[in-house]
C-alpha cells in the first residue's frame, strides 16, 4: 500500500509560522538581489552574457595582427597594426560589419566613447570581419569614426575571439588581458555603463 504523501510544511504550517517561512523565503530572495546588483558594480556579473572579468580571472588577449582598413590615425591602409603594440594602454577593441545593423545603431555612442576615453589614454581599435572591404570603407566614412579600424579578411581573429553577436566589444588592459566582453550595440544604456565600467576599472 503506497503510503500518504507528506504534507507540505508550508501548508500544513500554523499561520504565524507560515508566515515567518514566507518571510524568510522573500528575505532570501531579497538578498539573492543584493548579491547580483552588488556583483556587478563589483565586475563579477554579467547582463545578458555580457562579462567584466575580475583582474585575477583575466586572461591574455592573444596575438592581433591585421592590415589597416583604410588611411587614419594609425597610417595607410594595408599597414599592419599589431595589438601588442598599445600594450602598457588600455584598448577599446570593437568588432563590426557595414551590413550590421546593430554596429550602426551603436555608433554615435562607440564615436563618444572614443573620444573621450581618448583622452585618457585609451586606445579604440575597429576589427572589420565578414564584410566586403568597399562596403566596410563607406560604412566608416559615413558614420565618420575617429578610430583606426584594421580588417579581418580571413575571420581567423574574429574566429579566435568567438565572436558571433555583431556588434562584439572587448576591452583589453594595460597587461593585454580581456576585462570585459560585451555583447551588442553599446548604445544600450546598460551595455553602455558596462563598457564604461571596464574602462574607468583599467585605466
Amino acid at each position: 500500500m503506497t503510503p500518504p504523501p507528506e504534507p507540505d510544511p508550508l501548508v500544513s504550517a500554523p499561520p504565524r509560522r507560515r508566515r515567518a517561512m514566507i518571510a524568510s523565503v522573500v528575505g532570501a530572495l531579497v538578498l539573492l538581489m543584493t548579491l547580483l546588483v552588488v556583483g556587478l558594480v563589483r565586475g563579477q556579473v554579467g547582463v545578458s552574457g555580457n562579462v567584466l572579468v575580475p583582474e585575477a580571472q583575466r586572461s591574455a588577449a592573444g596575438k592581433l595582427s591585421l592590415p589597416l582598413l583604410s588611411d587614419g590615425p594609425l597610417g595607410k591602409a594595408g599597414t599592419e597594426i599589431d595589438l601588442a603594440k598599445f600594450r602598457g594602454r588600455p584598448v577599446i577593441l570593437n568588432f563590426w560589419a557595414s551590413w550590421c545593423t546593430g554596429c550602426r545603431e551603436e555608433s554615435d555612442t562607440l564615436n563618444a566613447l572614443a573620444v573621450s576615453a581618448g583622452k585618457q589614454g585609451v586606445v579604440t581599435l575597429g576589427v572589420n570581419t565578414r564584410d566586403v572591404r568597399d562596403y566596410a570603407v563607406a560604412f566608416a566614412r559615413e558614420q565618420k569614426m575617429p578610430f583606426a579600424s584594421v580588417r579581418d579578411r580571413s575571420n581567423e581573429v574574429s574566429d579566435r575571439f568567438s565572436v558571433a553577436k555583431y556588434p562584439e566589444t572587448f576591452v583589453i588592459d594595460r597587461q593585454g588581458r580581456i576585462a570585459a566582453h560585451i555583447l551588442g550595440p553599446i548604445n544600450d544604456p546598460q551595455l553602455g555603463a558596462l563598457v564604461v565600467g571596464a574602462v574607468e576599472a583599467v585605466l
